[in-house]
């Protein structure tokens, strides 16, 4: 594809209007009027078909893999290179970006220095939307022989992108999970509860729980046996994050449209820091999501590669329009998890089929595991006269409503909390605050 530079309407305008004064001053400069447009035309044809028959006359390199953050400025390292030697020229290079990604210019430019030298350039870019999406096409143009015509080219490339989740605004809100701390004016502090991470037998003493005894060593040897414990050192932490159909809404509090402030991205981002205190305490951290079907499940693990895999695997993770199906999901972790573990879930609840099938099924990980429930407060969910006085009709019945979505989040509280689960009403603002707070408190009382 070739378009038209400015040199080519200056030349074109001048000599046009050249030709025209000499006609209208004496007809008989027509004739070598005629023979200069002529020219003109056939240097026009000649410069785009010299430009259009030769090769690229540069490439363009890019990485293969890109690493960003969302709402975080960052580059992408473009290089340039010759294809041959020739004089020097301006390049101009473009990319069909998203439109999540937010560009401080929308061409490049890069000025080459005609000896055949590479030159390296930075694109300043912003993603505003976490996930992952690949770069393989280029265009480029570059001026004619001459400087009439701009010639484009389609190049082929490669650049996988990852926008992670960014992580800055929940580390500095929760910065004290993330000091690093020494011994230094360390003391023993009482802990609350005990460890039941079997350690060995030992000879009935008098003042032994029965709960202790173990029965079946105590028959075999014929006197009694205790079993005795000690605190868990290593525990296993699960963050389940629903990705249906209620977590694709919006809380409509950004002003950029590009951006999303939806339930799914604060799951996301809570999960993600969760993961990374854990990894602070010493635990093993294992993700897991689901819609209408378990999508994606990573054994809990240790360690900075594992960390990157979680990312990864949130990185890519998108909300469907499906129900959740909670059945299924239960039968899945009972089936595949087999040690004793923390599950934290990350779903919404406010739909009352939603909430009875959750509760209805929620036995089957409750006896043996212990489970968490984080449930995002809705944006008018609140008890009534606690909120804005109501200046019409319609903000009347828009508290009324928000009161009794309170109050069924209350009942299933209760609920919940009669089959053994923790169920937190949270706001967005204090999510991670408030969950990393409560992962703590759990170790703190042994309740593992």
């Amino acid at each position: 594809m070739i378009v038209p530079e400015p040199r080519l309407a200056f030349t074109v305008g001048v000599l046009s209007v050249l030709a025209a004064l000499a006609y209208a001053y004496s007809a008989a400069a027509a004739p070598f009027a005629v023979l200069v447009l002529l020219l003109l035309a056939l240097a026009l044809v000649l410069d785009a078909l010299r430009a259009t028959r030769r090769p690229a006359p540069f490439s363009v390199e890019v990485p293969g893999k890109a690493a960003w953050l969302k709402d975080v400025p960052a580059e992408l390292a473009l290089i340039c290179t010759p294809a041959f030697p020739g004089p020097a020229m301006t390049l101009r290079v473009g990319i069909p970006w998203p439109a999540h990604i937010a560009l401080a210019e929308e061409f490049l430019s890069v000025r080459s220095g005609g000896d055949g030298e590479r030159i390296r350039v930075h694109w300043p870019v912003t993603p505003r939307k976490r996930g992952r999406f690949l770069l393989d096409t280029i265009f480029a143009d570059a001026p004619s022989p001459w400087g009439l015509w701009r010639v484009r080219h389609r190049l082929n490339a490669h650049c996988d992108v990852h926008v992670h989740p960014n992580l800055g605004d929940a580390r500095h809100q929760s910065a004290a999970m993330f000091l690093h701390r020494t011994g230094a004016g360390s003391r023993v502090v009482r802990q609350v509860g005990r460890g039941r991470e079997f350690e060995q037998l030992r000879e009935y003493l008098p003042g032994d729980s029965f709960e202790d005894i173990f029965w079946k060593g105590t028959a075999r040897r014929g006197k009694p046996v205790t079993k005795t414990y000690q605190l868990e050192q290593v525990q296993e932490v699960y963050t389940i994050i629903d990705t249906s159909r209620l977590s694709t809404r919006d809380f409509g509090a950004g002003s950029d449209a590009a951006r999303e402030d939806t339930y799914l991205e604060h799951f996301v981002s809570t999960a993600l820091l969760l993961s990374a205190v854990a990894g602070r305490q010493h635990d093993r951290f294992g993700l897991a999501t689901f819609s209408s079907k378990v999508n994606v499940f990573l054994r809990a693990g240790a360690g900075r590669g594992h960390f990157n895999a979680c990312r990864n695997a949130l990185t890519e993770t998108v909300a469907t329009h499906a129900n959740p199906d909670f059945e299924e999901l239960f039968i899945y972790l009972r089936q595949v998890l087999r040690r004793r573990a923390l599950l934290v879930f990350f779903t919404s609840l406010d739909d009352p089929m939603l909430a009875e099938q959750f509760c209805a099924n929620i036995h089957l990980l409750s006896r043996k595991h212990l489970v968490v429930v984080c449930l995002l407060t809705p944006a008018n969910a609140r008890p009534m006269f606690s909120g804005t006085p109501a200046d019409a009709l319609e903000d009347i019945y828009g508290q009324l409503g928000g009161h009794l979505q309170w109050q069924q989040l209350r009942e299933l509280q209760g609920n919940l909390s009669r089959q053994g689960v923790s169920a937190f009403l949270l706001q967005k603002e204090q999510l991670c605050n408030d969950v990393i707070e409560h992962y703590l408190n759990i170790k703190k009382r042994q309740l593992l």
